[in-house]
Parts: C-alpha cells; sequence; structure tokens
C-alpha cells in the first residue's frame, strides 16, 4: 500500500513541524505534554509510515507532499500553551518566490488525488 502524501494526524503534523523548527525530542514532549519516550515512538512510526530513514528525511518528505506548508517558515504549529509558530524571535513569514501551496492555486496538482485542485 503506498503511504504517499496520506494525512496526518493533527498531532501528528505538529510534531514533525516541531522537528522541522528543529526542537528537540525533550521539547516537543514538553510542548506536546507527553513524554520523552512516547515522542520517540511517534517519529518513529512516522519514519516507518513514509519509508525515511531520519528525521531530515521525514521532514523533506512531508514538504514534497504537501502534509506541511510551503513557502512559511518557521512551519506553523500550535502548542499545548496555544502559542502559533516558533520563538517570538522567529516570526513566521512568507518566503518571498515560494511556490504555492495546492489549496491555494488551482493549477497545483492535489497530491492525494492526482487531479486538480
Amino acid at each position: 500500500m503506498s503511504m504517499i502524501g496520506a494525512a496526518m494526524s493533527a498531532r501528528e503534523t505538529q510534531l514533525v513541524a516541531m522537528l522541522a523548527r528543529g526542537d528537540t525530542t525533550g521539547r516537543a514532549a514538553h510542548e506536546l505534554g507527553l513524554s520523552r519516550h512516547t515522542v520517540g515512538e511517534i517519529i518513529s512510526m512516522l519514519l516507518a509510515r513514509y519509508n525515511c530513514s531520519n528525521r531530515a528525511a521525514l521532514v523533506a518528505y512531508c514538504y514534497v507532499h504537501h502534509l506541511l506548508p510551503l513557502g512559511v517558515w518557521p512551519p506553523p504549529c500550535t502548542s499545548r500553551r496555544g502559542a502559533v509558530g516558533g520563538p517570538a524571535s522567529y516570526p513566521s513569514t512568507r518566503i518571498q518566490g515560494a511556490p504555492e501551496a495546492a489549496a491555494d492555486n488551482p493549477r497545483l496538482e492535489h497530491p492525494a488525488t492526482g487531479t486538480d485542485g
């Protein structure tokens, strides 16, 4: 069964966004209100699901398959404290010249269906 572009849960998406921002397992666990072990297990499960060998490959996979928003850095995520995005020193910004997400551009192919948006 192919998992290309398969959707992630909200918590999985939030965790991958945290990994993309460079958060450690410990920091992600603290923000999500989970144990480090649980976060490690979720990461391992995602690595296996998408056949990725490491966290960087997982983050890249999620960008390529539009599971994380394109052209926004750092990727937005909501912590259990309700904060969106990264620390105040890393505000989310639209990257000049970045490709548009499929939902924003009907000319792009929808990753899950292979049809136009």
